[in-house]
């Protein structure tokens, strides 16, 4: 990873990049960056390999400064940002944030996952301020409040997990008036109520949780339907029970 911060806080998990020039009779571009004498594919052949203590700082540190490249590319679009390439940008935030949530999440550091999940739902809130509820803005407001439901869920937060969760059917449901056609839609909304099904699961409400399962099981069916004559109906059904 490297990076030109130009006013960007330093950081020391990343390799910063000093500039860059084009070499004609080469046809190539040449950058000038820090030295890193050996990769970790490296270190780790020699003698019995890495111990898994370092393997875990390194895995830690990378997502640290992962973390610190999403932030200084949000510091870019306020800054150098263009109308042409707002979109393009703004899905690959977006999808950075995401693994980076699920990478936290995954290496036990719980409360930072849910902190940039919260983050990520205070923008999506403030985009739609901006640009209103479109069926685009609305889904990502769905992916926020299912994340963050799913962290406090793992977390044991359950009343706040049943907030974003309930907001998340919501959603769904907005978003499949808006398309009532829309396969994707239909999931989507299948999938929160799988997300309410493993809520009073946790609280211990069988009952409610049968109930659940039941609608997302009619909202799968009905997505499937839609795709029967597509190639992307079976990659669908599963994507929708695994999550």
């Amino acid at each position: 990873m490297f990076l030109a911060p130009h006013g960007q806080p330093q950081c020391a998990h990343v390799i910063h990049s000093y500039g860059a020039w084009w070499e004609p009779h080469e046809e190539a571009v040449y950058m000038c960056m820090d030295y890193m004498a050996y990769s970790v594919a490296q270190l780790a052949a020699f003698g019995d390999g890495l111990p898994e203590s370092i393997v875990r700082d390194v895995v830690l540190q990378t997502v640290i400064g992962l973390r610190h490249l999403h932030e200084a590319l949000l510091w870019w679009r306020t800054h150098a940002r263009s109308q042409a390439s707002d979109a393009v940008i703004q899905g690959f935030v977006e999808r950075i944030t995401d693994r980076l949530t699920v990478a936290l999440a995954e290496l036990g550091h719980m409360d930072e996952a849910i902190n940039m999940a919260r983050n990520s739902l205070q923008q999506s809130e403030q985009r739609r301020l901006v640009v209103g509820g479109t069926p685009e803005v609305l889904r990502r407001l769905w992916v926020d409040h299912s994340r963050l439901g799913e962290l406090l869920i793992a977390k044991g937060e359950l009343d706040e997990a049943g907030r974003h969760i309930a907001e998340d059917l919501q959603i769904s449901q907005q978003v499949l008036a808006l398309n009532p056609n829309s396969s994707q839609a239909i999931a989507d909304l299948g999938i929160a109520h799988l997300k309410w099904a493993e809520l009073v699961v946790a609280q211990g409400n069988l009952g409610e949780a049968r109930e659940a399962l039941n609608l997302a099981l009619q909202s799968i069916r009905a997505a499937t339907q839609l795709r029967t004559r597509s190639e992307e109906a079976p990659r669908l059904l599963v994507a929708v029970l695994t999550n």
